[in-house]
């Protein structure tokens, strides 16, 4: 199916001279030019941390914002977010809904060591400044640092009672065996080779195999594959596929079944 392409919709991103996001910009596309949808405005601390994330509404002009909801992000003195206070905009001020509360680890574990989130509780406001408990949830660890249960808690009734959980389980992986090197003595003629020179490549399958070869630059890049299907046991020459050959150092992979050997080719 083909067509013309239009202009539908696009999300513009800003930031100040730290390299913070400030603002997100969601516009629609409507007759000839863009308007906006809504905006999403962060504010940071002087530790880089973001502070507030308010989201606005554009009004039907797509010019103008309307408050609509915020975050209000708190700290501890290791970094941590500690509290994240939600508010909504009603009767031309913000007004507290929910708070949620974090705790951590109190040692850190796992390899690399680090502190998890231990817990963490949600209250909703009672009017400007009060609060009352809604839910909570658990987290607990293995020694390797990770997360075996994720315990979700609603308040009701006076006390927190269980209402759903995750539990996860891991493999240890105690060893492996690395794969056998293709000893197929491998040889890229001539080498080294001018820019415009058909290369031939020289080789003795141990075993029948499907053969495949790739050729990659000093960075790793692919620049050449030659898939070239299943082989007999014994020697083989294989012309290589010319390509954009630039002077330099390349790696010329071999690969038979699940072995490969890879040389390294000198351009001129």
């Amino acid at each position: 199916m083909s067509g013309n392409w239009r202009p539908y919709g696009r999300t513009t991103y800003t930031y100040n001279a730290q390299g913070q996001n400030t603002r997100i910009l969601d516009e629609s596309y409507f007759g000839s030019s863009y308007l906006a949808d809504d905006q999403e405005l962060f504010t940071y601390n002087a530790q880089g941390q973001v502070t507030m994330d308010e989201f606005q509404l554009a009004d039907i002009s797509g010019t103008t914002f309307s408050p609509f909801q915020r975050d209000l992000f708190t700290y501890n003195a290791a970094g941590q977010r500690l509290t994240d206070t939600q508010q909504g905009y009603t009767n031309g001020a913000y007004v507290n809904t929910y708070r949620v509360t974090n705790t951590y680890t109190a040692a850190p574990n796992g390899v690399p060591a680090a502190t998890q989130l231990a817990s963490y509780v949600v209250e909703r406001a009672n009017g400007a400044t009060a609060w009352v408990p809604y839910s909570q949830g658990i987290e607990t660890y293995d020694a390797d640092g990770n997360l075996t249960t994720d315990l979700y808690q609603v308040y009701t009734n006076g006390a927190y009672a269980n209402d759903y959980r995750y539990v996860y389980t891991y493999q240890r992986v105690l060893a492996t065996t690395p794969a056998k090197a293709l000893r197929a003595g491998l040889a890229v003629a001539p080498n080294p080779s001018p820019a415009s020179q058909t290369l031939q490549l020289h080789y003795t399958l141990p075993a029948a195999a499907a053969v495949s070869v790739m050729v990659f630059d000093g960075v790793g890049r692919m620049v050449c594959s030659q898939p070239v299907g299943a082989q007999a046991v014994g020697e083989h020459t294989l012309p290589l596929a010319q390509w954009s050959s630039a002077p330099g150092i390349y790696a010329v992979r071999l690969t038979a079944g699940a072995q490969s050997q890879t040389v390294k080719l000198v351009v001129e």
